[in-house]
């Protein structure tokens, strides 16, 4: 059953946190290495998953397909945290500056979009990460990112083109069950060390996080990096 494969994971993920907070403490090392370690847990779960309910064949998944990147995508402190440890310790100057030029013409539109028009403006907008229709930080994605997929390239490629907001995407539980799982153990143990689980959308979490001096030590505070 997946809720027992769930309930393992979890138990597991319980056990390697507390081996690293044994030798790192709470700390910027520590923080990274445990959301390391979530991810790559996760991703293992679901593909042992999906392969023993048979449907992992079935996803139409696929490098160069990003109908699904073009939403808005929230993201915790967390996640924009070790985001910006990512891209800080790999990209150029160049690529950083287009990121940036990319952030900033996002939030610039967004300010001059009226409520009812937002939605919209979202689903046609791509991702700041996505480069020839591929993801540039795919290790390090958003969990909301890492849980969504589909079983027709089709349905996505109609929902895209219509614009229809709500249209149906055939799909399996396993993605949303093991990562929502993760990233609810994941916010409970920020907040259990007074760390805030306040989300943004991730163009504005960006920014925010580039721009501060130490973004680790604040949050790690129980500064809240959104306000």
């Amino acid at each position: 059953m997946i809720q027992d494969d769930v309930k393992r994971l979890i138990k597991k993920t319980e056990k390697l946190v507390s081996e690293i907070i044994s030798v790192h403490g709470i700390s910027r090392e520590s923080i990274l290495s445990i959301i390391e370690s979530v991810y790559r847990d996760g991703d293992e779960y679901v593909s042992v998953s999906e392969l023993k309910e048979n449907v992992a064949s079935r996803i139409e998944c696929n490098v160069g397909c990003c109908y699904c990147c073009h939403t808005r995508v929230s993201v915790t402190p967390a996640e924009s945290l070790i985001i910006c440890h990512h891209i800080k310790s790999r990209y150029s100057l160049k690529q950083m500056d287009t990121l940036m030029k990319r952030i900033v013409s996002i939030l610039r539109q967004l300010k001059e979009k009226a409520e009812n028009e937002l939605e919209l403006f979202w689903s046609k907008t791509p991702c700041v990460f996505l480069d020839n229709d591929k993801c540039s930080i795919y290790s390090v994605r958003p969990f909301i990112c890492r849980a969504w997929h589909s079983l027709s390239k089709d349905q996505c490629q109609r929902a895209f083109e219509s614009e229809n907001q709500d249209a149906e995407i055939d799909s399996t539980p396993f993605r949303g069950m093991i990562y929502g799982t993760l990233r609810k153990f994941l916010n409970d143990f920020s907040e259990s060390n007074g760390c805030s689980t306040t989300r943004r959308d991730l163009p504005t979490a960006l920014r925010i996080t580039l721009a501060h001096n130490d973004p680790f030590e604040a949050w790690l505070r129980g500064e809240n990096l959104f306000q």
